[in-house]
């Protein structure tokens, strides 16, 4: 047997296929060795670390043993790093986190087998150097004095439809993103727990924050922050992830709430953009085009600008008045049709293309565009509702 072994893959098999043994076993191994840690986190345990075995499984999968760690796995893991310290993590605790990670990697191949100690010990060393990583960048943070997290007021809220609201928030620090990224979010009714939005304002020394949520059936998160009052508090954390504004000409599909993200990147180059940009706001329904009239006024105003309304259905059936931005050409099919009506590769020239909005259409509609022979490199998208954050290689 050879002393490194040549690939992770039984070990991070094993902990997809057991993760949320892995899970309970680690938590309580991190809870017992640091009981602060338990104030940290969800009230529920179920709720607390449910990502642990995916994202554990994801670093060894893109790892070689007794190799260095590449580049890419480090510069996520950084962000995870950043991304905790919004839960209080401190940057001494992961240690002890490493610890009960590697400790539980041994039980749970106990348990089942398949592996054998080279492996371990190989993957031991690689959970130490993520968590490393992970450890410094917090801790480089924390000596610059940036902040671990925000706290906004709700001072205004709008209710579109019956599961749409704009929630406006004040803080008196500007909110650490740019425009295009999603953040964090959470309230004093979701202790612990924390739901990624995307702000629709562009970054302001005021720091003010408009928020487009949806309610999501049976989202326990979504059904609190899409009905806060006024005087609310709400905590961010920083910006993650999200996409910019081509510099050349291009399309945005925005669909339901992906809106946000393009009304922030359009509002962001106000005075410095020139070249044009069509905006499809498309939605199931006419009254869940809901800021049609701010774009429509923007493109009034804005030379490059281009705003066209789609709707999937013509009735309402969650309006909560008559609001729809007249008549409104209704798609009426799959998203593959509206494909074919709205974005024929043919008609966009050298246009690259925006999709932002919820993963299922963000999806189809990509397949589609690249079925009709658009070019990956000319599409970029923002996926909301993404269901596998940690996905195998491919």
């Amino acid at each position: 047997m050879s002393d490194t072994p040549a690939s992770f893959a039984p070990l991070a098999g094993l902990l997809r296929e057991h993760a949320e043994e892995f899970r309970v076993l680690a938590q309580q191994r991190l809870y017992t060795r640091e009981l602060q840690a338990r104030q940290l986190f969800p009230m529920r345990d179920a709720d607390a670390h449910t990502q642990l075995a995916p994202s554990l499984a994801w670093v060894l999968e893109r790892s070689t043993p007794g190799a260095r760690i590449p580049d890419e796995v480090l510069a996520r893991m950084r962000r995870v790093g950043l991304a905790h310290r919004r839960h209080g993590f401190p940057a001494e605790l992961y240690r002890d986190f490493g610890q009960a990670l590697t400790e539980t990697l041994r039980e749970l191949a106990g348990r089942h087998g398949g592996v054998d100690k080279g492996l371990l010990d190989a993957a031991e060393r690689a959970v130490g150097g993520v968590v490393t990583a992970m450890s410094s960048s917090a801790r480089t943070a924390d000596v610059a004095g940036i902040p671990a997290a925000w706290i906004g007021e709700v001072s205004q809220v709008r209710r579109v439809t019956r599961r749409l609201a704009v929630v406006h928030l004040e803080s008196g620090l500007p909110f650490d993103y740019r425009a295009g990224q999603s953040l964090p979010v959470s309230s004093g009714y979701l202790p612990g727990i924390w739901r990624m939005l995307t702000p629709a304002t562009p970054p302001n020394e005021y720091g003010t924050l408009e928020l487009h949520v949806r309610l999501v059936e049976e989202g326990r998160a979504s059904q609190f922050l899409a009905t806060p009052r006024p005087g609310d508090l709400w905590s961010f954390g920083a910006g993650r992830d999200g996409v910019s504004l081509p510099e050349g000409p291009c399309t945005i599909v925005a669909y339901g709430t992906g809106l946000a993200a393009a009304k922030a990147l359009i509002l962001d180059r106000l005075g410095t953009r020139r070249a044009p940009v069509h905006l499809i706001l498309a939605a199931e329904y006419p009254a869940e085009l809901y800021d049609w009239d701010v774009m429509s006024t923007l493109a009034a105003q804005l030379d490059w600008l281009k705003v066209t309304p789609v709707s999937r259905f013509g009735h309402n059936p969650w309006a909560l008045r008559a609001a729809a931005p007249g008549p409104v050409p209704e798609i009426g099919g799959t998203v593959a049709e509206f494909v074919d009506s709205w974005l024929d590769p043919a008609r966009l020239g050298d246009q690259e293309v925006m999709v932002l909005g919820p993963a299922a259409e963000v999806d189809a509609t990509i397949v589609r565009l690249s079925f009709r022979g658009l070019a990956w490199s000319r599409i970029s998208m923002l996926r909301y509702d993404e269901g596998v954050p940690w996905p195998r290689p491919l």
